[in-house]
């Protein structure tokens, strides 16, 4: 096993999740941060890094999870931490095009107010 592999629950090496991260801010406003991949445990720093650079800016913070095939708890966390910091000085952070699995899952913990994720999200369609 390589240390880019890891075993799951049924004893399969699988590679390992992988986390890709596009800051855009070259002009647009709201700043942009769009992902794509697996949001977990292992790939959340990622993650961290990523929001850190836009959320020390001033204003809202746009994040596209359109290309996000999995979001775990530990990745929910870091956006709804950082959503919570930006709403205390009166911005946000605004999740874009989740797909609908991901879209379910912040549902059912109950984030999508305070991510900003729209009701009729056009993924959806």
């Amino acid at each position: 096993m390589q240390a880019s592999e890891r075993i799951d629950e049924s004893g399969v090496v699988k590679p390992m999740p992988t986390l890709k991260a596009e800051v855009h801010t070259d002009g647009q406003d709201p700043p942009r941060l769009r992902l794509r991949g697996e949001i977990d445990i292992a790939t959340v720093p990622v993650l961290v890094d990523s929001l850190s650079v836009l959320v020390d800016g001033a204003g809202d913070v746009v994040v596209d999870l359109v290309d996000v095939d999995f979001v775990g708890l530990a990745g929910l966390e870091v956006l709804c931490s950082h959503a919570r910091s930006l709403r205390q000085r009166g911005d946000r952070l605004l999740v874009s095009s989740p797909s609908p699995i991901v879209r379910r899952v912040i549902d059912i913990i109950g984030a999508a107010e305070l991510l900003s994720v729209p009701a009729e999200d056009p993924s959806l369609r």
